[in-house]
């Protein structure tokens, strides 16, 4: 048995909220990172890389995606440090995705929501989680917000830089 079957097999939803969006999480996580494949390889891809290949806005449309799913797990009492390095996933993700040719190179290789889901299956297993969210959709919001400034300032100065 594989390590992720383990931890799928060990995981003991809260209640019926907690498995139904464990389940959203789960398909959404597929959908932006591993739901195709390209033939004849073991390579898996998602949404993630193709939206990449819209300048600009596909970056922040799957920086969008990938805090909403944030938000989702922390409605099941993520803790501080796990949501750190949720964010930090997510961070590394947008910031690298953003650069030309690399980014999008990077996007088949940098799966921060399936990181994700595997910090929050760690965290059930381990018995971690807490009841309430406000706090996780605060620092999301925060951190979103952020990430897409920073992305406008960058793309600013760089053509400020070019001209």
């Amino acid at each position: 048995m594989d390590q992720q079957a383990e931890i799928q097999s060990e995981i003991v939803p809260l209640d019926e909220d907690a498995a139904r969006d464990l389940e959203k999480i789960k398909r959404l996580t597929n959908l932006m990172d591993t739901r195709f494949n390209i033939p004849g390889t073991n390579i898996q891809f998602g949404l993630d890389p193709v939206l990449g290949l819209i300048p600009g806005a596909g970056d922040i449309v799957t920086l969008v995606v990938s805090g909403v799913l944030v938000v989702l797990m922390g409605r099941h009492g993520v803790k501080g440090q796990v949501l750190f390095l949720m964010l930090w996933n997510i961070a590394i993700d947008f910031l690298i995705g953003a650069i030309p040719v690399l980014g999008w190179i990077a996007d088949f290789r940098i799966k921060a929501n399936t990181r994700n889901l595997k910090l929050l299956e760690k965290h059930y297993v381990e018995g971690k989680y807490q009841r309430g969210f406000l706090n996780v959709v605060f620092l999301v919001l925060l951190a979103v917000i952020a990430l897409i400034w920073l992305a406008i300032w960058g793309i600013i100065s760089f053509f400020q830089w070019i001209f």
